[in-house]
């Protein structure tokens, strides 16, 4: 009987382990319609407040991706908004996982991924190949920084780090395996001609150039989700 309740025990263990983390306490409720400004972040203690956003950027998150990646969704997670408080005292490093079951418990989100053909930019070399400064750094990349719209810079940045400049999935043609330093100015908006767009600052400041082309993208199909009931 000993050796049944220690494998009992350990059984009663590793369904606790493979549970998926959860917040501690969450509400969720529809935002006031009145209220301007909107604002989702997470804390130290990986505690998440969501106010006065649409449910697109909450699944986004939880799922590490981007807009362009999410397939299959009603159109009222875009209009409507909602307010989500959820405390943890544990940290931010499961907060995506977190944010996974919530969304499964409070609205019912079911999804699958799938890769699918879209439209796609490819980055490749310009005339005169690559203007870029290699980085004096050698340890582990150090990433992109936005400062702004239109303004980011790069710390020992790969080139396919340069994707998050777009709104499309980025496919690197260039061979360039290194790490650069630099700084990218651009207009994000098309009726600003104080500054020139991406498609010409890229082969201008770095000797690279985006074409569009097809290829495969990496998405994430709702399968079903729900409105929520309110707290």
């Amino acid at each position: 009987m000993r050796f049944a309740f220690i494998v009992l025990t350990l059984a009663v263990g590793f369904i606790r382990a493979q549970s998926p983390a959860k917040f501690d306490v969450v509400s969720v409720r529809p935002s006031d319609p009145i209220v301007r400004g909107a604002r989702m972040n997470i804390d130290a203690s990986g505690s998440l407040t969501m106010l006065n956003q649409p449910l697109r950027n909450l699944i986004t998150y939880a799922y590490d991706l981007r807009a362009f990646q999410l397939s299959g969704a009603p159109g009222w997670i875009e209009t409507d908004r909602f307010d989500v408080l959820a405390k943890s005292q544990d940290g931010p490093a499961l907060a995506r996982e977190k944010a996974r079951a919530l969304l499964a418990e409070r609205f019912g989100l079911t999804v699958h991924h799938e890769t699918k053909e879209q439209t796609v930019y490819l980055l490749t070399l310009a005339k005169g190949g690559s203007r870029m400064k290699v980085s004096a750094d050698t340890g582990p990349q150090r990433g992109i920084y936005r400062e702004g719209a239109g303004q980011a810079q790069g710390f020992a940045a790969t080139t396919a780090m340069l994707a998050g400049m777009t709104d499309r999935a980025v496919i690197d043609k260039t061979g360039l395996t290194g790490k650069y330093d630099w700084t990218l100015e651009w207009s994000p908006d098309a009726e600003d001609v104080t500054r020139p767009s991406l498609f010409t600052a890229l082969p201008e400041q770095f000797g690279l150039k985006l074409e569009t082309g097809k290829g495969p993208v990496d998405v994430i199909v709702i399968d079903h989700i729900n409105r929520p009931s309110q707290n």
